[in-house]
């Protein structure tokens, strides 16, 4: 939630500070102080927004990884806190549900 508000203020802020003066005149508005002041200090504007961004990426960045099969989990990173190999992914689908996996590279399923 916070991240999507964050990146939705990104998206209308930086059009907001380059072409809001042009918006107000068009519709025969003043332009308000806020974006006056926007307007006066737009690398300092421009660098908050690029804070903004940063915090947005850091809140989606989680670190989960799953791979499922049929709607069942058979691997999270978040739970076992390693990144699956191919052998690893093979054997557990080979295991749980049955199915030969065939690895890149080879010419045979795996085999029970």
């Amino acid at each position: 939630m916070a991240a999507n508000l964050a990146s939705s203020l990104q998206l209308v802020g930086l059009p907001y500070i380059f072409l809001g003066d042009y918006l107000y005149s068009a519709l025969g508005q003043p332009v308000p102080h806020m974006l006056q002041s926007l307007k006066e200090n737009k690398m300092i504007a421009f660098g908050g927004l690029w804070m903004v961004n940063t915090v947005a990426q850091n809140l989606i960045r989680t670190g989960a990884f799953e791979v499922y099969f049929n709607e069942q989990q058979v691997h999270s990173r978040l739970e076992s806190g390693t990144m699956p190999s191919s052998e690893v992914l093979s054997k557990a689908l080979l295991r749980d549900f049955g199915a030969p996996v065939r690895l890149a590279g080879t010419s045979e399923a795996t085999n029970p």
